[in-house]
């Protein structure tokens, strides 16, 4: 009899733990398809049913439905997820193990503005990562490593768990990497690094059935053509990547809101950034928001300058047209500009959700509401101490400072930060920035001197529509615009990946399919690469790419 009844219950726990195991499982399945809000409900009570007799299991299911939250923007609850994992530990874990609790405890600090605590927890991840071989584990901590800002910490153990992946058939995990490595890259400003990781992972996820996390990277994809301002590109992401709420929409609408920002349209910009730095629920990312704060900084200054003295005597202010625009401060331009109301056209085009946040959102003056948007990064990259971060702060706390002289000294200390980093592309902003806010205050002579090295720059990295508006400011700074030294015959990154490929005897359709780009685009870059290398044909431009 009591051997029937310990049977029984043993077989009654058997079938608790597989029920659960069964919710942990479909609960992931609803995560990767891209419905981080049901995986977090049925992730939550696969860990409820587990705690009692398996604890691992519990553990896992949890870190599952911590991710769910982190993905679809809900901030607040991720604090009480953290509590419940926090509670499981007994001292004593395994490396694996014991780095899940310190980035669990590090993003929840975070989350909580908890700076100090978020850091040091999330550094304690990224010292166990020495010391896992588990591909899983070293995603983990690369993921710390992006919240602290060591990007080339993050490289290093993306490209490690990637390897670990490959090599143990764990293939899931593969385009998991590759999304930290393409963020990571974007961060540095290594882009072309950041494209490719990008455009494998997403033919990865989408081989391996994580269509969530095919949108996301896409969502990289589309950030990383606004940055050069290649639209077509951008858009063509932006579509493929869809309009579901969380961190590809809240990639998506940066792409826009950078594009925008190219493209001369700085109040489009603010709307769009204003959506994801003050967002409602499921609107936005962590990671996200901390990222394009600078961009909104930069567009809320475009719109509306902080007055600042001019020196006497200096000579009228050359301003392009597009300058002279009437004084904005609280005045109907402004209100459009930074309350946030905009006709929905575009998205509505591309398929994009509008967020509630655009219609609601009190206006991003400059204060209080600019400041709230501000702060937490601005504390954020001061915790990092890492010089591409701090570089950003300081261009920052120049676009924001009220005084000529203060705002002088934060723009050299951010070329200084720049000079220890290798990030061109951000020097060469930051110094267009710093030159226009020059010219502004009629000091021409040192605006040329900021302005020529930005348009240089540009133009080696081809990033076209940056370089056409540093040209712009240095002829009003009264200069004559250097002879791009590039000539016609230099192609883009994008235009020799699609030449090499088209040398290689591919055709144009499997071209589109290699790099998840349309035929038609295809087509038109061919055209280009045709007409800057003078060639007539496939054939010539492989003798020419081999010559």
């Amino acid at each position: 009899m009591g051997a029937r009844v310990g049977a029984g219950v043993f077989g009654g726990e058997m079938a608790v733990r597989v029920r659960a195991r069964a919710g942990c499982l479909a609960g992931e399945m609803e995560l990767r398809a891209g419905d981080p809000v049901a995986a977090r409900d049925t992730l939550l009570d696969a860990a409820a049913r587990l705690v009692p007799h398996d604890v691992p299991a519990a553990l896992d299911a949890l870190l599952l439905a911590g991710e769910a939250v982190h993905l679809a923007g809900e901030h607040g609850r991720y604090v009480e997820i953290a509590r419940r994992v926090l509670a499981l530990r007994r001292g004593a874990e395994p490396p694996p193990v014991a780095l899940a609790y310190q980035q669990v405890a590090g993003l929840a600090g975070m989350y909580a503005g908890d700076h100090e605590t978020a850091f040091a927890r999330l550094a304690g991840a990224l010292r166990l990562a020495d010391r896992v071989e588990e591909p899983a584990a070293l995603i983990r901590a690369a993921w710390a490593g992006i919240l602290v800002g060591d990007d080339p910490r993050v490289r290093a153990l993306a490209g490690r768990a990637a390897t670990l992946a490959r090599d143990r058939g764990e293939v899931t995990l593969v385009p998991q990497a590759l999304e930290i490595t393409a963020f990571a890259g974007l961060a540095a400003g290594h882009y072309e690094a950041a494209t490719t990781a990008a455009t494998e992972g997403v033919a990865l996820a989408r081989a391996t059935g994580q269509p969530a996390l095919a949108r996301s990277q896409l969502g990289v994809l589309a950030v990383l053509a606004a940055l050069v301002g290649d639209r077509e590109s951008c858009v063509l992401r932006v579509r493929e990547a869809g309009a579901r709420p969380g961190q590809a929409w809240a990639l998506c609408q940066w792409a826009l809101a950078l594009l925008d920002l190219v493209e001369g349209r700085a109040p489009a910009t603010v709307e769009r950034l204003g959506a994801i730095v003050v967002a409602a629920p499921g609107r936005s990312n962590l990671i996200v928001r901390v990222a394009a704060t600078p961009h909104l900084i930069e567009a809320v200054w475009r719109c509306a300058p902080p007055s600042r003295s001019v020196r006497r005597g200096a000579a009228p202010d050359r301003f392009p047209a597009a300058d002279r625009s009437p004084a904005l401060d609280r005045s109907p331009a402004l209100d459009r500009a930074l309350g946030l109301d905009r006709a929905p056209g575009l998205d509505q085009a591309l398929g994009l959700d509008r967020s509630p946040v655009l219609d609601r959102s009190p206006a991003l003056d400059r204060s209080p509401a600019l400041d709230r948007a501000f702060a937490p990064f601005d504390r954020w990259a001061a915790a990092t101490r890492e010089p591409a971060w701090l570089a950003l702060r300081s261009r920052c706390r120049a676009l924001r400072s009220v005084e000529p002289q203060a705002a002088e000294e934060h723009f050299r200390e951010a070329l200084r930060q720049h000079g220890r980093g290798a990030a061109d592309f951000a020097r060469a902003h930051t110094e267009l920035l710093f030159g226009r806010d020059l010219r502004r205050r009629r000091c021409p002579g040192a605006a040329r001197e900021h302005l020529r090295s930005a348009v240089e720059t540009f133009r080696l990295l081809q990033a076209g529509p940056w370089a056409a508006q540093a040209d712009v400011e240095l002829r009003a700074a009264g200069a004559p615009v250097p002879r791009d030294p590039a000539g016609a015959c230099e192609l883009t990154a994008q235009q020799e990946r699609i030449a090499r490929l088209a040398a290689d005897g591919a055709t144009n359709r499997e071209i589109a399919q290699q790099l998840f780009l349309s035929p038609r685009t295809i087509d038109h870059h061919l055209r280009n690469v045709f007409a800057r290398l003078s060639v007539r044909s496939r054939t010539e431009l492989a003798r020419r790419l081999v010559g």
